[in-house]
C-alpha cells in the first residue's frame, strides 16, 4: 500500500524503558484504480503493553468528524501538558521545601 504519510516515532526520551510509540499513516489513493473507495488509516498510541488505535475515516461524510476528533485531541493534550507543567513546578517547590526542612 504506498502512503501519503507514514510516521512511527518513539514517545520516550533514551533512558527511559518501555516501548512507547505514536505510528500514524494514511494510504495515498491518488493511483488507485478499481472500485474500492475506503481509504486505510492507522494512528496508534501505546506505552507499556497498553495500546489504543483511533478511526479516522476520510470519505465525504466522514471526514469533519475526523478532523474534529483530531482537533479536541489536541487541543486536550495542550491542555493536560500546561496541567503538567504547573504541577511539576509545585512538585518541585514541595521537594525544595522538604530538603530544606532536612537540614
Amino acid at each position: 500500500m504506498p502512503r501519503r504519510y507514514y510516521t512511527r516515532r518513539f514517545l520516550n526520551r533514551r533512558g527511559h524503558l518501555a516501548g512507547a510509540y505514536v505510528l500514524a499513516s494514511v494510504e495515498d489513493t491518488s493511483r488507485r484504480t478499481g472500485d474500492r473507495v475506503y481509504t486505510e488509516t492507522d494512528f496508534t498510541v501505546a506505552d507499556c503493553g497498553r495500546q489504543i488505535s483511533l478511526d479516522f475515516d476520510v470519505d465525504p461524510e466522514c471526514l469533519a468528524n475526523s478532523l474534529h476528533k483530531i482537533d479536541v485531541l489536541m487541543s486536550t493534550l495542550t491542555s493536560f501538558r500546561a496541567a503538567l507543567v504547573e504541577e511539576g513546578r509545585l512538585a518541585a517547590e514541595r521537594e525544595a521545601r522538604v530538603k530544606a526542612k532536612k537540614r
